[in-house]
């Protein structure tokens, strides 16, 4: 039991003659130095954008709270630093909103105006700061009656100018012009990292603001809260309240006597379960039913072409008129396909078109369901034939449903020809990251989104 008493009162000693530390060590750890080399970091990460991995919202928002950090450490040194701190607070608070409301659709009706206005925002803050800083650290010499040898700040405010107006005027500027840049900026910003260097050699002494919560507790609720913020409202924004009622389990005498006609011409039963009564109601005098099936897309994405199943139905129902179902169903239950998703209806320009009608179908508990979201219309991007205007509907199905699929319907008066000749083009298309976040509306671009499928089907009937 001696024998350790021994040892460690051996190493107390021994630790004991360590102290104080060298002096190496203790400028290590000053606030000054510290703080200094957080405010470069945050300047550096928030004046380049890169746009890619989603490092276009990460850098600035690291960028945002090691620069708050870094005066918020210097606030009570002089006024200059004070200012920085407060500017760096609205930054940070302009950011943290911004980046939310990214994940909403309220970021695309903003307009371009808004839009110009909060760049130059953001703009006039980090010149604000750099400015601020050089300020600062100028007032800091002249305490200790010194003159800085260095104004790295003032020229990193130069930098950061004329790069904002090389954006504006020179945008294709290429790298003969970005590398320069980029080579001014390591040399202004190894120069501040020299400032603190500089201001302890002339004896500045730093005033350290007292602080409840320490810089990575700070980080780590900024930082989370808005990934948790981001999160909730992309899940929110991109995923649509479905309103579904349950499909009755029977119906009228004379709908099932149309069904029955319809089953006879060869409407498969399975889709007429899936329609409402006002639908079948109104095919009670057909004299053909035409069905084109098909078990995966028929042209599409390679995700989309294996997640999606189509079948076309033409229903005769007058002299040289047809009411076409075009009906789509999910292969596969995943989680990815309770995301926004927009199905287009590409009719035919030769006919008549009229009556647009669509439904959404699924089954929660082993009971069917069935909704009708709003048709409207948004532009179709063609790469061959440009943009046109098609109806459309957006939706979501409910979390956890099964047997999902839906329709668009519509009527079809072809004109006095010897031959019946349609062609019916649906388009569906799901959420990708592209438009998960930040929010947008779901691209038809065929090179911008991943995540699609077609279905295309024609109708040639010879007249009687």
């Amino acid at each position: 039991m001696n024998e350790r008493w021994d040892e460690f009162d051996c190493s107390i000693a021994t630790s004991l003659s360590e102290l104080p530390p060298p002096e190496e060590a203790v400028r290590e750890v000053t606030p000054f130095r510290d703080a200094i080399a957080r405010i470069v970091l945050g300047l550096c990460l928030t004046s380049f954008t890169l746009n890619l991995w989603y490092l276009q919202y990460l850098l600035p928002a690291v960028g945002a709270v090691q620069i708050y950090l870094g005066f918020r450490a210097l606030r009570n040194n002089n006024r200059w630093f004070r200012t920085a701190w407060f500017i760096s607070i609205c930054k940070a608070v302009s950011l943290y909103i911004s980046f939310v409301l990214d994940a909403t659709p309220f970021a695309s009706l903003s307009g371009a105006v808004p839009n110009v206005w909060a760049a130059a925002a953001f703009i006039g803050m980090t010149l604000a700061l750099f400015l601020c800083f050089h300020f600062g650290l100028t007032q800091a010499a002249r305490e200790v009656e010194q003159t800085p040898q260095r104004r790295p700040a003032l020229w990193a405010a130069v930098w950061y100018a004329v790069l904002v107006l090389l954006g504006l005027l020179a945008p294709d500027i290429g790298w003969l012009g970005v590398i320069p840049m980029i080579a001014a900026f390591v040399c202004i910003v190894l120069s501040m990292l020299r400032v603190s260097e500089e201001l302890e050699g002339f004896g500045y002494s730093v005033r350290a603001a007292p602080v409840r919560c320490g810089p990575g507790r700070v980080s780590a609720l900024y930082l989370g809260s808005l990934l948790v913020m981001i999160l909730l409202c992309a899940v929110w924004a991109n995923h649509l309240p479905a309103r579904g009622t349950p499909v009755p389990e029977t119906v009228s005498p004379e709908t099932t006597a149309i069904q029955e006609r319809l089953a006879g011409l060869g409407f498969p039963e399975a889709l007429l379960d899936r329609l409402p009564e006002e639908e079948i109601r109104q095919l009670s005098n057909a004299s053909r039913c035409v069905v084109d099936s098909s078990e995966t897309g028929a042209a599409g994405s390679r995700k989309g072409a294996g997640a999606f199943g189509f079948d076309t139905v033409y229903v005769e129902t007058g002299p040289r008129t047809f009411r076409i179902y075009e009906f789509f169903h999910l292969n596969e239950n995943a989680l990815r396909s309770n995301w926004r998703m927009l199905a287009q209806l590409d009719t035919d320009t030769n006919a008549n078109i009229s009556n647009v009608t669509c439904g959404v179908f699924w089954t929660e508990d082993g009971i069917p369901y069935l909704s009708h979201p709003e048709i409207g219309s948004q532009i179709h991007e063609d790469f061959f034939f440009g943009p046109s205007t098609l109806p459309s509907m957006v939706f979501s199905y409910p979390f956890f449903s099964r047997d999902r699929g839906g329709y668009m319907a519509y009527d079809a008066q072809i004109a006095e020809d010897d031959w019946i000749y349609l062609c019916s083009v649906l388009r569906t298309y799901l959420t990708t990251y592209r438009n998960f976040y930040p929010y947008a509306d779901l691209a038809t671009d065929f090179f911008q989104t991943d995540w699609y499928a077609q279905s295309y089907s024609t109708c040639a009937i010879q007249p009687d």
